[in-house]
């Protein structure tokens, strides 16, 4: 619970206090609800079942089976590689984290708790090193197991303290969406932009690794046209080249959105400019090097450029619009209204693209509607990472509804059932075109207006927004 003096004075804050008033820095938001909504053990399952998959796919990746090689449970004892070692460490911290807080429960013996997670982390281990003896690019060895279940117990040991900094940050997330919006929202949207451009995690921190990718970056150009970073030869398709542009533009939005945090945090302009370039410009830049850790992305410097460029150009709206509304910073939901005006337009445009580019090859149209009936012949790594960009897609648009029903103080409905629907309609216009349908994607688009939904219900609960804050500068 929070204290007593911290509670009395956020209700004075939300209640519009004469005396925050007077000073004329702040007025923060009336909300109807005042206590954070809690973090309910059905969210807190999913995310940890997330993130198990998560790791067992990185564990498996790039799932490309050696057909000269036969399955075994008899798992080999080989030399030990330090790089090897930590990375198998480090890997099963948040395996250790995510079981536990799966058992854990209110008056529950701690012992059983650690046992449990031991038990079920050594299993996952074991079995994921089970089936790396048929994978091409993957040695299952002993020792991994033992790294593993070193790595799963460091993360158990720590999953009370992460248990409390998420309900924490939980409440301050609540809390700072009606006291300061634009910050929670600038916190919030690097936090996501983080995510979804290092996912799906398959980070592999080897010296070997390392230096294929610095080699791959070093053969890299800035010519065009614009190709792929690992395979220069190979132009990359219109499409992809248009979804290239809308994911470096995010980092736009960022930068939009840390110049109004900055400003509401009491900086001038051109301090709250300088505050959101240097971030925004940082983070762009740790991720490129982060993804030369990963399987699934290959670090690229003309990424990096229109990362950049796209940083600039939020910037500088930001400055604009701060400077028409002669230093007051503008209504969130006004705010909200353009983003989701602005990510509609970006939709429909992705979705023409789709319908009207070419996608780089040829298929044969679908005649059967089972799902993945057009996607046998795929890769599973390939297949995967198609579905969880599609999987980002559905989430957009869901977050765009929700959005929009927030700008008008309404509580988000239907958010699931519309996102299916769209995704129907979308496959339904691929099969007009003579293009391959899946329907598949309404399975993905309901679970990710899903979670979108159950999202935005753990941060406001089933209430209403009540009057908008009125921030201007001192």
């Amino acid at each position: 619970m929070l204290p007593e003096l911290l509670r009395s004075s956020l209700n004075d804050a939300w209640r519009g206090d004469d005396r925050g008033d007077r000073g004329g820095v702040h007025r923060v938001a009336d909300f109807t609800g005042g206590k954070p909504a809690v973090l309910r053990r059905r969210t807190v399952y999913l995310l940890c079942f997330l993130g198990i998959l998560g790791i067992l796919y990185g564990s498996l990746a790039p799932f490309q089976v050696d057909r000269g090689r036969q399955f075994g449970w008899g798992l080999l004892w080989h030399p030990f590689i330090p790089s090897d070692a930590i990375a198998n460490v480090l890997v099963y911290v948040p395996m250790g984290v995510c079981l536990r807080l799966m058992v854990r429960r209110r008056g529950s013996i701690r012992l059983a708790e650690y046992a449990a997670t031991m038990a079920v982390a050594g299993s996952l281990s074991y079995l994921v090193e089970a089936c790396q003896t048929v994978l091409a690019y993957r040695v299952a060895s002993w020792l991994d197991v033992i790294c593993n279940v070193s790595g799963a117990a460091i993360g158990a040991s720590m999953a009370p303290t992460v248990q409390r900094v998420i309900r924490n940050q939980h409440a301050a997330l609540y809390l700072g969406l009606r006291s300061q919006p634009y910050g929670a929202a600038a916190a919030a949207t690097l936090i996501v932009l983080a995510v979804a451009a290092l996912m799906p995690f398959d980070v592999h921190p080897t010296m070997g690794h390392l230096g294929r990718r610095l080699h791959m970056l070093a053969q890299s150009s800035l010519a065009l046209p614009w190709t792929a970073a690992a395979s220069p030869s190979n132009p990359l398709t219109p499409l992809q080249n248009v979804d290239k542009l809308i994911g470096a533009s995010a980092f736009g939005f960022g930068a939009l959105i840390l110049v109004l945090a900055g400003c509401e945090a009491g900086r001038l302009r051109e301090a709250a400019v300088r505050y959101a370039l240097t971030r925004m410009l940082a983070l762009a830049t740790v991720i490129e090097l982060l993804q030369l850790f990963t399987v699934a992305h290959v670090a690229d410097p003309r990424d990096l450029l229109i990362a950049w460029a796209f940083c600039g150009l939020g910037a500088a709206i930001g400055s604009r619009v701060i400077a028409r509304s002669r230093c007051r910073l503008p209504q969130p939901a006004n705010v909200l209204r353009g983003l989701v005006l602005v990510v509609a337009i970006g939709l429909a445009g992705r979705g023409a693209a789709a319908v009207l580019l070419p996608t780089g090859g040829e298929h044969a149209v679908m005649s059967s509607w089972l799902p993945m009936a057009t996607s046998f012949h795929r890769p599973w790594d390939s297949l995967l990472g198609a579905y969880l960009s599609s999987l980002a897609w559905y989430g957009l648009f869901a977050g765009s509804l929700v959005l929009s029903f927030r700008a008008a103080r309404r509580v988000p409905r239907w958010t699931a059932s519309t996102t299916a629907a769209a995704a129907l309609v979308g496959q339904a216009v691929l099969a007009m075109s003579g293009q391959p349908v899946d329907t598949a994607h309404i399975f993905l688009a309901l679970l990710a207006g899903g979670l979108v939904q159950r999202a935005d219900r753990a941060l406001f609960g089933p209430c209403r927004m009540g009057a908008e804050p009125v921030c201007k500068l001192a």
